[in-house]
């Protein structure tokens, strides 16, 4: 009989221990789950100061590119900046999702490539 308590105090400790290890990683996943991680918000600002970057050098340059070059750049630009801004309002919603963030991160991978490409493009045309 005296061995049945000892076993069970055991049994006890163990689910408690268990018990608080599950909720504190709840915890630390709800506390983490409204916004977005440092790691997004240091690649958001890197894309917005490359994209800021590039579109500054052709604005600088309005010859960079001919009239019809710059309207397709300027059309895709419009269509990718309302992918962002959708991606973006999705993200405010539903702070903590990582694919969300992807997909933002993603359009502004879109706009760089979009702008590099313009700018290359106005250096062959030249």
């Amino acid at each position: 009989l005296s061995a049945g308590p000892s076993r069970y105090r055991h049994l006890v400790q163990l689910a408690a221990a268990l018990f608080l290890l599950i909720a504190g990683a709840t915890l630390a996943s709800m506390s983490q789950r409204g916004r977005p991680s440092s790691g997004f918000a240091m690649e958001q600002q890197r894309y917005t100061r490359a994209t800021a970057d590039l579109a500054r050098t052709l604005a600088d340059d309005p010859a960079h590119l001919s009239a019809s070059t710059r309207a397709v750049v300027e059309r895709n630009l419009a269509i990718v900046d309302q992918a962002i801004r959708e991606a973006e309002e999705a993200l405010t919603t539903d702070p903590g999702n990582a694919e969300l963030a992807q997909m933002v991160l993603a359009r502004y991978a879109q706009r760089l490539d979009l702008l590099k490409r313009a700018t290359a493009a106005g250096k062959v045309e030249s």
